[in-house]
């Protein structure tokens, strides 16, 4: 009995970027009236797209602190409002306590924000660098 062997070989091209290699565009060429021209304007709508979207979500961001900030300082006027009104009513005590418990709540959400904020930064930077941030090490 004869053993019978067979092989089978595989190339793989791959490419990082938008853009294929310059043999690739011309393959598709080939294929397609005018591909490569095809490849390129879709690239550039999607950067165009890409870029848009980035933008909005910057605005978002922006808008999203904005409107933070207008609250927390509504918040804080009221709250010092309130200890106004309870010091002119002779419960001095009760308006420190109402003015540091507003303050401790307000450090307590920025901080919380900053560390959060810090986290999704550490999270972006670990995709871009092509580690997956849910691996544990």
């Amino acid at each position: 009995m004869v053993a019978r062997q067979s092989y089978r070989r595989e190339d793989l091209t791959g490419y990082s970027g938008p853009l294929p290699p310059p043999q690739m565009l011309a393959e598709y060429d080939d294929v397609i009236d005018n591909g490569a021209e095809r490849i390129f304007t879709w690239v550039s709508g999607q950067t165009i797209h890409r870029q848009r979207n980035e933008t909005k979500v910057i605005n978002a961001g922006i808008v999203m602190e904005i409107a933070g900030l207008v609250v927390a300082t509504g918040i804080v006027g009221a709250v010092l409002w309130f200890a106004w009104v309870f010091a002119n009513k002779g419960h001095n005590l009760t308006a420190f306590a109402t003015v540091i418990v507003a303050l401790a709540s307000l450090a307590g959400v920025f901080v919380y924000a900053r560390k959060t904020g810090k986290d999704e930064r550490i999270e972006k930077a670990k995709i871009m660098a092509g580690k997956d941030p849910e691996a544990r090490a």
